[in-house]
């Protein structure tokens, strides 16, 4: 309106990066910064913003990147997006400084302005970011579309200077969990919903359960409790969008109930505290929550057929052979019922 020029100075006067602006992006009063600088001018005092900082145009503040001690990248930024709430940041760094450690972010690195949270843009395969420098960064729908000098992208995906990456903009949910064992050289699973009756495990606890849990995105962190029932919940293990939890110490004949804490995924969005619950009855193969007559008959008929995902829960003592030790287990626990 004035055609006046200023400088982005903030409340104490300090103003400005310390070194050459290659990129801006803007989401709300916030304006972003990217380029080759290193730190930021808050009321004259030089504060750490490794090639990325945050200046409000409302509050006229600057501030850089990232909770717990980290923040920025570490090499130049050329190119800068916003989708949603998270920015995209691209250029010539390998690493982000998440919480004071450096990940690896190979050219491409996604800062949630919510939680204060770097991640990398990584695949289902595992791989993340691309090969080379990115120059620029386009926006459509939620698609975050790439420019620059590589040849791959991902887990080695061709992609010839130009790539296109799903934002995964939907919220991180648990969509199933599932009781899983090993029955010879063959998994097997048995389904728990996650809502109504829980699903009923069978098979023998002897050396253990083990669940899983799938969700929308994948997920990096988080752990697990048992809240009812008696048993004890080991450390987690993450691959991809499934957390693993082994069950140890879980008696027969009960409802237990697991309660997932603190999952976190790739973007930093955090579940919110979820329970699951299993029954456990051995020998309850046709899962109705009783061990009857109709149980010893089923198994009686399945015996010395091949294990299949037709009668798997007959195979009680996970052998990978339906026998005559799976028919005593289920006449021994006859007569065992759940509420």
């Amino acid at each position: 309106t004035t055609g006046f020029w200023s400088a982005l100075a903030d409340m104490g006067g300090g103003n400005g990066v310390n070194g050459q602006v290659n990129a801006l992006a803007v989401s709300g009063s916030d304006l972003y910064v990217g380029g080759q600088f290193t730190t930021a001018n808050v009321g004259g005092i030089t504060v750490s913003a490794n090639r990325v900082a945050r200046f409000n145009t409302t509050t006229g503040v600057w501030s850089a990147l990232g909770t717990g001690g980290g923040n920025g990248v570490n090499n130049v930024v050329f190119a800068l997006a916003m989708i949603g709430s998270d920015l995209y940041v691209g250029g010539q760094f390998t690493t982000a400084n998440v919480g004071g450690t450096m990940v690896a972010a190979n050219q491409l690195a996604r800062f949630n302005t919510t939680t204060g949270f770097w991640s990398a843009l990584a695949d289902m395969g595992g791989g993340n970011g691309v090969n080379g420098q990115v120059n620029a960064l386009a926006v459509i729908a939620s698609d975050l579309y790439v420019g620059g000098i590589f040849t791959a992208a991902g887990d080695n995906k061709a992609s010839a200077r130009i790539g296109r990456f799903c934002s995964n903009t939907s919220p991180l949910q648990l969509t199933s969990a599932v009781s899983r064992k090993m029955h010879g050289a063959t998994l097997f699973d048995i389904n728990l919903p996650l809502s109504g009756e829980p699903g009923v495990e069978c098979r023998s606890g002897a050396a253990g359960h083990t669940l899983v849990f799938t969700f929308t995105t994948n997920v990096v962190s988080g752990s697990a409790t048992v809240t009812t029932g008696t048993g004890t919940a080991g450390a987690a293990t993450f691959a991809g969008n499934t957390m693993t939890v082994p069950l140890t110490g879980v008696s027969d004949i009960q409802q237990i109930t697991v309660t997932l804490n603190g999952v976190t995924d790739v973007s930093a969005q955090v579940l919110p505290t979820t329970a699951v619950s299993m029954n456990v009855l051995l020998g309850d193969t046709t899962g109705n929550k009783v061990v009857n007559a109709s149980d010893v008959g089923q198994t009686k008929a399945q015996s010395g057929v091949t294990v299949s995902p037709a009668n798997f829960r007959n195979d009680t003592n996970v052998s990978g052979t339906i026998n005559a030790s799976d028919i005593g287990l289920v006449k021994a626990s006859a007569g065992h019922s759940l509420p």
